[in-house]
């Protein structure tokens, strides 16, 4: 489900409201693979102060998902199928993660070892090129943020040799109590088969004290055994 490196280095800086306060938002993602019908999900998304990610989703199907750290649950409630996926880095969803990040200063890079190598200023705009730390080179040779007024509005990763693997733009930003947010996210990554590109809307967000009931320390049921499998 991690579709680009830099999702993957990005995964930690997650946003953790303080106190006892979850940040809540409606999303759309659209996502178009090359040469296969698009893939169309809605649903929900919980930010918890511990950093743990909670979301639901509504269409197609009910699917409640479950992030901590280096865990992921996922269980369908019709079905009372669930998986646990584990891995050795934090887990993420991209389109959670794009979201988020965007909140953060510079990304939260500076915050997972990234390095600045340029910066261009012109009028409101800054063009930055990031290094990555040595342990991610292998996938990522830099990325490259553009700001517009402090708002990030669009974000590439270059593959080593140079080659552009992700692309994404940021647009409709709007404030919130832990910050400003987009609600329009465009983006799009390489693969073998060409160019994938996905389109995320989000609407309502909000800071709320608790999680809904279905997801309130949600367990998988007892007598549902889950398929566990590494990331």
């Amino acid at each position: 489900m991690i579709r680009s490196a830099l999702l993957l280095f990005v995964a930690a800086t997650l946003y953790a409201a303080p106190g006892s306060e979850y940040l809540r938002v409606n999303f759309t993602r659209s996502l178009y693979p090359p040469s296969s019908p698009p893939e169309i999900v809605q649903g929900n998304i919980y930010y918890s102060q511990q950093g743990a990610v909670h979301i639901e989703i509504t269409s197609p199907v009910n699917q409640l998902i479950t992030m901590t750290g280096k865990e992921m649950q996922v269980y369908y409630p019709k079905e009372r199928k669930a998986f646990v996926f584990q891995s050795d880095n934090p887990l993420t969803l991209p389109f959670a993660s794009a979201f988020l990040s965007s909140t953060r200063e510079s990304f939260g890079l500076p915050e997972i070892g990234f390095t600045v190598e340029s910066v261009q200023r012109s009028g409101d705009s800054v063009i930055s090129s990031w290094r990555p730390p040595p342990a991610g080179r292998g996938q990522v040779e830099k990325i490259v943020l553009t700001e517009v007024k402090g708002d990030i509005v669009k974000t590439e990763s270059y593959a080593p040799k140079a080659k552009l693997s992700t692309r994404t733009l940021y647009k409709s930003y709007v404030g919130i109590s832990q910050g400003r947010v987009p609600l329009e996210i465009y983006g799009g990554w390489q693969t073998p088969k060409g160019w994938t590109k996905e389109n995320l809307s989000f609407s309502g967000p909000t800071t709320i004290t608790s999680l809904p009931a279905n997801l309130n320390e949600f367990k998988i049921p007892a007598d549902v055994v889950p398929r566990r499998s590494k990331w």
